[in-house]
C-alpha cells in the first residue's frame, strides 16, 4: 500500500528540515513542460536504470508525483518499493493538485540556477 499526501503535507515536508527527494515518474519532455520546482525527473520507463545513481540511500523519503491524469507516479512508487526503497509516497492529484492549492510550477531545465539568476537580476537590478 502507497501513501498518498496532499500539497499542503508536501509544503511542510520541503521546508522540516528533514531528507527528501521529490521524483517526477513523467518521460522528460512532459516534465520540463509544467513541473514542481525541487522535482527531479525520474521517468516510470528508466527508473531501474536511474534510480540507484540518483538516491542511493534506500530509506531516504521519497515523494512521486505526476501530472494527477495518469498513474505513473503511484506505478512508480511501486516498482520503488519493490525495488527496495521504503519510504515513498504519492502526491494526492500530481502537479495539478500542487496547482489548484495555489503553488507554482516551473517549466524548463535548470530552474533553481534560473531563479536563483532572476532573484538577483530583480533584487540587485
Amino acid at each position: 500500500m502507497i501513501t498518498t499526501i496532499d500539497a499542503a503535507t508536501l509544503a511542510d515536508w520541503l521546508v522540516d528540515g528533514d531528507e527528501l527527494a521529490v521524483l517526477d515518474a513523467r518521460e522528460q519532455g512532459v516534465f520540463l513542460e509544467s513541473h514542481l520546482f525541487h522535482a527531479a525527473c525520474i521517468p516510470l520507463s528508466h527508473l531501474e536504470l536511474l534510480l540507484p545513481s540518483r538516491m542511493p540511500r534506500l530509506d531516504t523519503r521519497v515523494v512521486w508525483c505526476d501530472d494527477g491524469t495518469s498513474d505513473l507516479a503511484e506505478r512508480a512508487a511501486s516498482r520503488a518499493a519493490e525495488l527496495g526503497w521504503s519510504n515513498g509516497a504519492v502526491l494526492a492529484g500530481g502537479t495539478a493538485a500542487w496547482a489548484a492549492a495555489g503553488r507554482e510550477l516551473y517549466a524548463g531545465v535548470n530552474v533553481p540556477s534560473k531563479a536563483f539568476g532572476e532573484h538577483v537580476e530583480h533584487t540587485y537590478g
